[in-house]
């Protein structure tokens, strides 16, 4: 998903944080959906929620403590400042995460452009 269609996302709050990640601290919709940047702490619950998907049942594996690969794979997302993964929150539940990766890109002059993977 391009940073141009966040309607997939089902919110214009998706689009500010697209546009400014790294200025996101908290926002939310007016239905009480938030979005914050994951932290270490919800490491589990994500890959809970990928395992619990009938294309990641197939591929990802949940368990107490989450597989190191995992560990490692968030720490180098994290770490990296061409990537971010957004949780959304409801009630302070995660219902829902997305990870954005920005590139650089020849169209508006040059700039970085974004891709969200859901």
């Amino acid at each position: 998903m391009q940073a141009e269609t966040p309607s997939q996302v089902g919110s214009t709050q998706a689009l500010a944080i697209m546009n400014n990640v790294s200025a996101v601290k908290e926002n939310t919709t007016a239905d009480g959906l938030s979005f914050r940047l994951a932290c270490t702490d919800d490491l589990s619950e994500l890959v809970r929620m990928l395992a619990d998907d009938a294309l990641g049942s197939r591929r990802e594996v949940w368990s107490a403590p989450v597989a190191t690969g995992y560990a490692e794979a968030f720490a180098a997302i994290e770490a990296d400042p061409n990537n971010e993964l957004v949780v959304a929150v409801n009630d302070e539940v995660i219902v829902g995460m997305l990870q954005i990766t920005f590139i650089p890109y020849l169209t508006y002059q040059g700039r970085r452009r974004c891709i969200a993977i859901l």
